[in-house]
């Protein structure tokens, strides 16, 4: 079974955009272009389908920095003042993408993809 515009339909019914399959067709192409089949072996499949849906989700509600329009989702405090009142908040990884490691906790898709990534990309192990 290959990733397409219906099994995303499927598997994430809720997405925003989901109907819109030359959209979707469009994440999973760019979703692909960020997994490697050979390093992701059994678990590609799901790995495409996982990142396909956090990038339909920040496209849509504007976290995206890649042209998703909307205003930015804010991330983690990053910095707090009392007196006068100041806050900071942190970003997408650098470079700009929206599809770094802060971008992927910003949904609960971009999550799940990167709990699949550390099942898949293992820690060489020192000894």
């Amino acid at each position: 079974m290959s990733v397409t515009p219906a099994s995303i339909a499927a598997r994430f019914p809720d997405l925003p955009g989901v109907s819109d399959s030359g959209l979707v067709q469009l994440k999973i192409d760019e979703a692909k272009l960020q997994c490697s089949e050979t390093e992701w072996g059994d678990l590609y499949e799901l790995g495409v389908s996982y990142l396909t849906a956090h990038l339909m989700a920040i496209q849509k509600s504007g976290a995206s920095t890649s042209g998703g329009g909307g205003t930015p989702v804010a991330g983690p405090i990053t910095g707090e003042t009392v007196g006068d009142q100041s806050r900071s908040y942190g970003g997408p990884a650098a470079g700009g993408s929206g599809t770094g490691d802060a971008s992927l906790d910003s949904t609960v898709y971009g999550r799940e993809y990167k709990r699949l990534q550390r099942i898949v990309i293992k820690a060489p192990i020192v000894g």
